[in-house]
């Protein structure tokens, strides 16, 4: 049996894992659009806040896959599914077929629709690549936009205000407010809005809604996050919010599965996104998918 794994995060490697504890013969590929190993999503703030070197928050290491006999394809991103030939296109306009097919695609920031929000140095701190742009602009910015409702905002703002880096922090959250004093180098926006992004190439400034212009070399946007399907949007797969699945993680195509952030259980008021919801879907999948 072919076993094919969209997603290497919580809900891909613990699929994985069980699939390859109750079934040591059959094929297990793993692909993932990022450029390396399977790491602690929701602990990335770690390392801007505490210090952490990204290759700290690794939570399975090349031995892993090596060990469990387990094709990992990294760098790349499933654009296309076919369900009639049981197959998934790849960016690289390759192909890889499966008998049994796990999408763990997980969610995404969505970036607000603004003039300019694909520049560089526009960031959503969802992925690790983008802690080590944050990292990389922060060493040299003059002035950090922080925008949205999360708290962590507060703690970003207090590390990275220096006498070299004014920090303006565009949010309606009192209670964000409330934990942080207004100072020379804090600024607080609660009262206006971004409308366009400016730059060549990369931000250089941005425009709000009461017309000032401020200069801004690093931008964070936080908060809607939506699932990663928009490659199975043309197939019979049943989809709403998310990719609907029973409670055995089965979609609406025979031998098709979906976890975590991207699937939604049918008759669900409502889902949030969680690690621990990603694994523990991930492997009901994966000892639902190895049934025969």
């Amino acid at each position: 049996m072919n076993i094919l794994i969209i997603g290497s995060s919580a809900a891909g490697i613990s699929a994985a894992s069980v699939i390859r504890e109750q079934n040591k013969d059959c094929s297990i590929t793993i692909v993932c659009e990022e450029d390396r190993l399977s790491y602690y999503r929701y602990r990335i703030l770690e390392c801007l806040l505490d210090g952490k070197k990204c290759s700290e928050l690794y939570f399975k290491n090349n031995d892993f896959f090596k060990s469990n006999n387990i094709e990992l394809i990294l760098n790349k991103v499933a654009v296309g599914l076919d369900t009639r030939r049981k197959r998934v296109k790849l960016n690289d306009d390759t192909y890889l077929g499966f008998d049994k097919l796990l999408i763990a695609t997980g969610a995404s920031f969505k970036l607000p629709e603004i003039k300019g929000a694909n520049k560089k140095n526009v960031i959503s701190l969802r992925k690790m690549s983008d802690v080590e742009a944050f990292q990389s602009a922060q060493a040299i910015a003059k002035s950090i936009f922080l925008v949205g409702e999360e708290l962590f905002l507060s703690k970003l703002a207090l590390r990275f205000a220096s006498p070299d880096t004014e920090i303006f922090l565009l949010t309606k959250n009192s209670e964000i407010l409330s934990v942080l004093s207004e100072t020379e180098k804090i600024r607080f926006i609660n009262d206006d809005a971004i409308v366009e992004i400016i730059g060549e190439g990369e931000v250089q400034a941005v425009k709000l809604a009461s017309g000032k212009v401020f200069a801004c070399s690093l931008l964070v946007f936080t908060g809607l996050c939506e699932p990663n399907f928009k490659f199975v949007k043309d197939s019979p797969i049943e989809i709403d919010e998310g990719i609907l699945v029973d409670e055995f993680m089965a979609t609406s195509v025979p031998g098709i599965f979906a976890a975590g952030d991207v699937a939604r259980i049918k008759n669900e008021p409502s889902f949030n996104f969680s690690w621990q919801r990603a694994e523990s879907q991930g492997h009901i999948a994966g000892v639902n998918m190895i049934k025969e």
